[in-house]
Formats: structure tokens, C-alpha cells, sequence
């Protein structure tokens, strides 16, 4: 399976997100920075996706219920190896 990373800024960076030719996509707020992006983005996102950038035990719970509010069962779960 191929796994796609993608940072997210805007609606534009989902729609590219969204017609990846990838298994699978990632989104995250940018290399490395440690920063989250506004997952509110993720609402409507077609396909099913992994989470990353900036979480950390502080905010995991929130951005897993988000995330699932948003996107439901295309929501499959989060990367947090940066956090570890």
C-alpha cells in the first residue's frame, strides 16, 4: 500500500488531498512543526485518512473527536511518532 502525506493550510490542500492516486492519505500540518492545522477542513474529506502533526497527549482526545465528528469511519486514526 502506498501512504501519501499531505499538508494541509486551506481547502485547496484537501481537495489535492482528496484525488490523491495513493491508498492512503495522511494529513498534517507541515514538516516537523509541531503545530496543528484546522481540522474543521477535514469536513466532507471523501476518502479515508490518518491524522498527524502536533498531537500529543494534550490534545489527542480532541482531535480524535473531531476528526470522527468531521469524517466519521473515513477517519482511521493518528500519527504521533514526533510526540512519543
Amino acid at each position: 500500500h502506498i501512504i501519501r502525506a499531505f499538508r494541509i493550510c486551506n481547502g485547496t490542500d484537501t481537495l489535492k488531498a482528496a484525488v490523491s492516486t495513493a491508498d492512503l492519505v495522511l494529513l498534517y500540518n507541515g514538516a516537523g512543526t509541531g503545530q496543528t492545522f484546522d481540522w474543521r477542513l477535514l469536513t466532507g474529506f471523501p476518502r479515508p485518512f490518518l491524522l498527524a502533526g502536533g498531537l500529543g497527549p494534550e490534545n489527542l482526545a480532541q482531535a480524535i473527536e473531531q476528526a470522527g465528528a468531521t469524517a466519521g469511519e473515513r477517519f482511521l486514526g493518528v500519527d504521533m511518532s514526533s510526540s512519543l
